[in-house]
C-alpha cells in the first residue's frame, strides 16, 4: 500500500473514527452474520484489510455470536496497528483479534486461510490493485467472500463501477 496520511494521523482518526464509521458498521455486522449463516459454520476466519483502528473487528470480538471467529487485522500502518492495539485493550480483548503489520500487496499469510475478507475505504491505497485482489483471492478460501464498502467511488476506474452492487458496497466470491 502506499505510505499513508493515516500514518500521520492515527491518534486523530481514531478519535473520530467511531462516530463517522459506526453506521457502516453497523451494516457490515449484519453482512458478516448474513454470511456466517450462508456458510453454516459456528467459527469463521475473517481478515479484515486496512482496518485503521478496528472498530469493526472489535465490535466483532465483543460479540458473543462471533465468539469463536478467528479474528485478523492487517494494516501498512504501523500507527494504525499500535491505535488498535491500545483500542482493543481498552475493549478487555484477550487474544480473539490479531494484528499484523503487513503490506496487502505481499501477504505473509498462508493460501486458502480465511473465509470472509472485509475491508473498508482500501481500495484508493492500492498501488497495484491487480496484485491486492490476486493476494486477497490466495489467502481466501475456495468457497469465502470478500466484503469491500467503499465510500469514495470518484477514484476508482469505471470497470471497477460496475460491478459494484447495492450502492457503495461490493461482495465477491472466489
Amino acid at each position: 500500500m502506499k505510505s499513508s496520511e493515516a500514518d500521520i494521523h492515527s491518534s486523530v482518526y481514531n478519535r473520530f473514527a467511531r462516530m463517522a464509521t459506526q453506521h457502516n458498521n453497523d451494516y457490515l455486522i449484519s453482512r458478516i452474520k448474513e454470511i456466517k449463516f450462508q456458510f453454516h459454520r459456528n467459527n469463521m476466519s475473517i481478515l479484515d484489510i486496512g482496518p485503521g483502528t478496528d472498530n469493526l473487528m472489535i465490535a466483532l470480538a465483543n460479540d458473543p455470536f462471533h465468539a469463536d471467529d478467528h479474528l485478523v487485522g492487517v494494516d501498512f500502518s504501523e500507527p494504525m496497528i499500535w491505535e488498535t492495539r491500545q483500542n482493543a485493550i481498552a475493549a478487555r480483548l484477550k487474544g480473539q483479534l490479531h494484528l499484523e503489520l503487513m503490506d496487502i500487496h505481499h501477504l505473509n499469510i498462508p493460501d486458502d486461510l480465511f473465509d470472509l475478507i472485509v475491508g473498508r475505504s482500501i481500495l484508493r491505497h492500492f498501488e497495484n490493485p491487480l496484485r491486492a485482489f490476486t493476494e486477497m483471492r490466495r489467502v481466501l478460501h475456495t468457497e469465502g467472500m470478500v466484503l469491500i464498502n467503499e465510500h469514495r467511488r470518484r477514484h476508482l476506474p469505471k470497470p471497477w463501477l460496475g460491478s459494484m452492487r447495492r450502492g457503495r458496497h461490493w461482495a465477491a466470491s472466489r
